[in-house]
């Protein structure tokens, strides 16, 4: 994602934020630890640190660690323009997630579970081929491929528990269930 002077404020913003709060505490409410110096994060299969991301995963990291979400998902999947404020995004959401998801692996089924299986995902029993990841400790996200056929097109969805608009504003998680995405397609092209 290019860097920006936006970005670049969002990201100072974000710090900020976090900055007045007891490091130990945040770690403990997100499922995070907090070296003494930085927090290990759990992310996408297996552990970051805090600086070592990319800009766009710093800030939705630091968002995450500055939220004050439930410790439990309640299991109750919900599609993007379900969740508050969300609708007036969903055309970006879908151009910047499910399309490129979709175009991608409706033909290679395989491909797409053993990525999400590699960024910790668990198979699931939805549309041709699923899976749950948690991007973050308390943040599932499903994503679902419908293959089509001669009838009816390919199709897919993400869906998040809908937990995650107490973590995220509608904007962060385009930008998070977009990262898995990227990924996928960064080691499809491989």
């Amino acid at each position: 994602m290019t860097e920006h002077a936006g970005y670049q404020r969002a990201l100072g913003l974000a710090r900020h934020e976090l900055a007045g709060r007891l490091p130990e505490t945040v770690a403990a409410n997100t499922g995070t630890r907090w070296t003494g110096e930085t927090y290990e994060i759990p992310w996408l299969g297996g552990t970051v640190l805090l600086e070592d991301g990319a800009l766009d995963e710093q800030i939705i990291w630091l968002h995450y660690l500055a939220a004050l979400g439930p410790k439990t998902p309640r299991g109750v999947y919900v599609n993007y323009r379900q969740l508050p404020g969300a609708a007036i995004y969903n055309d970006n959401f879908v151009k910047r997630t499910i399309s490129p998801m979709v175009g991608a692996f409706h033909d290679k089924l395989d491909d797409f579970l053993r990525m999400g299986i590699s960024m910790g995902g668990e198979v699931k029993n939805l549309g041709h081929a699923s899976f749950v990841i948690r991007a973050l400790p308390f943040v599932p996200i499903t994503y679902v491929i419908w293959q089509g056929d001669d009838e009816v097109p390919a199709d897919g969805n993400i869906l998040f528990d809908e937990t995650a608009a107490d973590w995220f504003c509608a904007e962060d998680l385009v930008v998070l269930a977009g990262i898995p995405v990227y990924n996928m397609l960064k080691s499809k092209k491989v």
